[in-house]
């Protein structure tokens, strides 16, 4: 029986992180690494694809079946189209991408991706010892600025997916 696992992408202006969960053990990272964003050579939707492909080959070269893929990434992400509507200056050509034609292209498989600030505020705030508190502000200063808040143990959201959004 084949031991089933999600692929995590964090990308970022100047490295792309993947790892593989299993699905046994949600809180665990295996096999896990990185590349650059935009190396001089290549674009960052091909370094997407790229990470996604490595991610492949490290699940099967630990017996992991990934079943689905999940994103943190840069910009204004429609989480329902997978769609970046907005993007600042740190990644050129980066507004417009289509996260999930990405991942299907380069997998097969179903994704679902988010704004990586907001990924990191619902995780951090749902693993990160955050219980006592109803409304927490989440701010990552990086290759770019963004924010994420928590209020009554919800990721607050908005018709264009920018609500605690602080670039």
């Amino acid at each position: 029986m084949p031991s089933f696992c999600t692929i995590a992408l964090d990308i970022g202006g100047t490295k792309i992180a993947y790892g593989l969960i299993p699905d046994s053990s949600p809180t665990t990272v295996l096999a896990s690494g990185r590349i650059p964003t935009q190396p001089a050579d290549s674009t960052a939707q091909q370094q997407v694809q790229l990470a996604l492909r490595t991610a492949l080959e490290s699940a099967a070269a630990e017996g992991l079946q990934p079943v689905r893929v999940g994103i943190g990434a840069p910009g204004v992400v429609d989480t329902a189209t997978g769609l970046v509507t907005y993007a600042g200056p740190t990644m050129a050509g980066w507004q417009g991408t289509d996260l999930y034609a990405l991942v299907q292209q380069a997998t097969g498989l179903p994704g679902i991706a988010t704004n990586d600030v907001r990924a990191l505020g619902l995780g951090e705030y749902t693993h990160g010892g955050h219980d006592g508190f109803s409304r927490v502000l989440f701010i990552s200063i990086g290759t770019g600025l963004g924010g994420a808040v928590i209020d009554r143990r919800t990721l607050l959201d908005s018709p264009h997916a920018t609500a605690g959004e602080f670039s």
